[in-house]
């Protein structure tokens, strides 16, 4: 394996000015999401726009919850890393149920491990900078996994097959498991190249980052509404395959937009503190 180009990444702080702006962030979501719970009203006459916003407001709650799992990066001992997310999830999830109820609790709880899970090792894979990060430069490199992640990743893993045996699809099993490991693999993959791009100490190097992420956004969607429209829904819009691709073009744009949100956050924070990494290929 050869080494490649030099990237230079600014390291993500937790501080007050951090604080201001993910806190900001989440009282928008916490009032959008107060005016949009239900889905009879909205906060336009117009229907397909008042859809439109929930499913970002939903995307972005949810967004939130991953967010906020890697956030506790900061944290460097393991157990207690992982207990925090667990406690994130577990919070945010019912949360989040409570205030949409669009689906079980069970479904939207296995959806998230599936995603958090996914994008520690996705965020530990390509060496997505930590919050807080006090390493030496030597020690920040792609592919590193302690015996502690190792563990966590097993045991939550082995929970979530536990708990996904007594769950009961919303569709066709045979549909419905492959388009959630699909979403639990390019979620996390869209984010960490968000954040990344995000965090690079010379911003424009990220383009090619966003554009990648907009492309894998984009074929999602249609792809998501393509599997969707062999369900039978009740739905009074005409245009069936319209209302998937919206609903999960915007799903997907909340919750990135948060990442982008957080990541912006870090990256204000961080001011001139920055980490040089040489990523392998």
């Amino acid at each position: 394996m050869e080494a490649g180009k030099q990237q230079t990444y600014l390291i993500p702080l937790l501080n007050r000015r951090a604080l201001v702006i993910l806190g900001g962030w989440a009282l928008a979501m916490i009032v959008a999401s107060w005016q949009t719970a239900d889905p009879a009203d909205g906060i336009t006459e117009n229907h397909e726009m008042n859809f439109a916003l929930r499913c970002f407001i939903i995307g972005g709650w949810l967004g939130g919850i991953a967010a906020s799992c890697w956030i506790t990066s900061a944290v460097n001992q393991a157990a207690l890393r992982y207990g925090l997310q667990v406690a994130l999830v577990l919070t945010g999830v019912t949360l989040f149920w409570i205030t949409f109820s669009d689906d079980p609790w069970l479904s939207t709880l296995v959806d998230m491990v599936g995603i958090v899970l996914s994008q520690n090792v996705v965020f530990a894979w390509i060496a997505v900078p930590r919050w807080n990060d006090t390493r030496e430069s030597s020690q920040r490199k792609p592919h590193q996994f302690s015996i502690g992640d190792l563990i966590a990743a097993t045991t939550a893993f082995a929970l979530l097959l536990t708990s996904a045996r007594d769950l009961l699809p919303p569709i066709r099993a045979e549909l419905y498991w492959p388009v959630l490991i699909g979403i639990w693999l390019t979620i996390p993959f869209a984010t960490a190249l968000l954040s990344q791009a995000m965090l690079l100490a010379a911003s424009r190097g990220g383009l090619a980052r966003v554009i990648l992420v907009g492309i894998v956004v984009a074929l999602g969607s249609f792809a998501m509404a393509i599997f969707a429209t062999e369900f039978e829904f009740p739905v009074e819009w005409n245009d069936l395959f319209f209302l998937y691709v919206l609903y999960y073009l915007m799903v997907f744009v909340g919750f990135l937009s948060t990442f982008a949100v957080t990541s912006f956050a870090g990256r204000l924070a961080s001011q001139q503190v920055a980490i040089t990494e040489s990523a392998e290929l």
